[in-house]
């Protein structure tokens, strides 16, 4: 089996107590099936502890959320009581390996991190160059078979995705708005098994327009009505739907002053393609990925230039890695709200 992963992968080291967030407060971790029985199996007074820690009412068990949403299991010195009492190999699958996400396709295998982490954004903020891949064989089988010639294809058609979001020779704003302007069109010939027709044009971009702000404005709109985890992230997206007209019009100033750190810019819009194009292989859509990607550049770009307004035309790297981080834990990581998203998108 062929293993893919990005070139910033294997740098990755949890920050620990160094970091300004926390994986253990605010989510609902499910508990896969073997986990959960070998936490069943668990005696003595810890296992009776941590059994009354996980709901288990429904068809997914989970881990209860205590006060102020922080995971019962978790210490007044915010450590994992699982992996202080019973070893780190003890985890549940979700936090065994978060936050790396990972894909199978056929006899692919790919793992990237989710810019949910803190310490994945600045990784990526860090990057002075553009994302490359690393692939190496594997000796691991995957269960889930799809069509070779449709995976083949797929694997085509994202390496030209890419080269073409990494061509410097075009605008990050023009790399950007090709992704929004041939999503459509790009749809229609993967659903006619078009293949070589999607790769020549992925493989001719060109300068492309920018699509109305009113697209965005709705985007906005549509996120202001998902769940939300950290009120933080109302807060802001609501300041800037209210002033969108104000920033969309300092935009150029923005272009201007951070022009030779847009590649922040390039590396997150490639990180959302690996993450999520591929799926196509299953779900055989390619244009909700692609606008995903467009979308969530423009919406993160519009939180880095009202934080840079409002401190006085600065931002700093920290602010950059806050928006994605924010951005990322909001959108990516609740089922129900990509749903939404993509719903949005074929509608």
């Amino acid at each position: 089996m062929l293993f893919t992963v990005p070139d910033y992968y294997k740098k990755f080291k949890c920050k620990g107590s160094n970091c300004t967030d926390n994986c253990c407060i605010g989510w609902e971790i499910d508990i896969d099936p073997k986990t959960d029985v070998l936490y069943k199996n668990t005696g003595g007074s810890f296992g009776k502890f941590l059994n009354g820690c996980i709901n288990r009412s429904g068809d997914v068990p989970f881990f209860k959320l205590a006060e102020n949403e922080r995971c019962a299991l978790l210490n007044e010195n915010n450590l994992c009581r699982i992996i202080l009492n019973m070893g780190e190999e003890s985890l549940c699958q979700i936090c065994a390996l978060h936050p790396r996400f990972c894909g199978y396709f056929g006899n692919i295998k790919e793992m990237g991190l989710g810019l949910c982490c803190e310490r994945v954004c600045e990784l990526i903020a860090d990057k002075a160059d553009s994302t490359k891949f690393e692939t190496q064989y594997i000796n691991e089988e995957n269960a889930d078979e799809c069509d070779a010639v449709i995976l083949e294809n797929t694997l085509k058609i994202r390496e030209k995705l890419l080269e073409m979001l990494q061509n410097k020779s075009i605008s990050i704003e023009s790399r950007l708005n090709f992704l929004a302007q041939w999503a459509l069109p790009a749809q229609s010939l993967y659903e006619n098994n078009s293949f070589d027709q999607i790769t020549a044009l992925f493989g001719s971009a060109a300068h492309c327009a920018p699509l109305s702000s009113e697209s965005t404005k709705k985007f906005m709109a549509l996120l202001m009505t998902l769940e939300v985890m950290d009120e933080k992230w109302t807060s802001l997206l609501k300041s800037i739907y209210d002033h969108a007209d104000i920033i969309l019009n300092e935009e150029a100033a923005f272009d201007a002053a951070f022009c030779q750190k847009d590649i922040i810019y390039e590396n997150t819009a490639v990180y959302f393609i690996f993450r999520y194009f591929l799926k196509a292989v299953y779900s055989g859509d390619i244009l909700s990925p692609m606008l995903f990607t467009f979308f969530s550049l423009r919406v993160i770009k519009l939180c880095d230039i009202f934080k840079w307004l409002k401190n006085g035309r600065k931002l700093s790297t920290k602010d950059r890695i806050d928006n994605l981080k924010l951005y990322s834990k909001e959108i990516e990581y609740s089922e129900e709200n990509m749903d939404k998203i993509y719903d949005f998108f074929w509608q």
